[in-house]
């Protein structure tokens, strides 16, 4: 019967675009928490997200693929090079270029504005031929928010320190 030829695709069509081990693992994920979350929507929404990601990673050419992740406008730090530490000039970023790469710009300059609200004042210390600088930088999953994530769950902020000057000189900085 015609009926049950339309059911029998749809099922067909949910296997083959794996959506059946979606919500198994979201069912999985969602219940193996020792308690439910108010709406189950977010992570629902997550899931579907790395769920439609992993189907056009699988129909898209690798040059589309690399074409759409890596941002064009990731450059070489130039204080960093021999750290291999890239920037996005645009949105003040810096990492390795693995993980810039997965930046949305627009998303990141929003999650950035949000936490300078948490983040402590920059501040700048000269020690004899080094200059110390402490400041605070978005890290952990917080710069996946807009690429690989529709909400943003969490902001993560850790403190960090660069230090500039001589490299001959480098044992005297740790002892001060």
């Amino acid at each position: 019967p015609a009926r049950i030829g339309r059911e029998s695709v749809l099922i067909q069509y949910s296997v083959d675009t794996r959506l059946d081990c979606m919500f198994h693992a979201f069912f999985v994920d969602l219940l193996s928490d020792p308690h439910l979350p108010p709406s189950p929507f977010p992570k629902l929404a997550n899931c579907l997200t790395q769920s439609l990601l992993k189907m056009q990673l699988w129909y898209e050419s690798n040059r589309n693929i690399c074409s759409r992740l890596v941002s064009n406008s990731i450059r070489q730090d130039m204080k960093g090079q021999e750290f291999f530490i890239y920037h996005i000039p645009e949105c003040s970023a810096f990492g390795h270029y693995s993980s810039l790469s997965m930046i949305d710009k627009r998303s990141y300059r929003l999650v950035g504005k949000c936490a300078l609200v948490f983040a402590s004042v920059k501040t700048v210390m000269t020690r004899g031929n080094f200059k110390i600088t402490v400041d605070t930088a978005v890290s952990g999953f917080t710069p996946l928010y807009g690429r690989v994530s529709p909400y943003l769950l969490t902001v993560e902020l850790k403190e960090h320190l660069y230090v500039e000057g001589p490299e001959s000189q480098e044992d005297e900085i740790l002892i001060s």
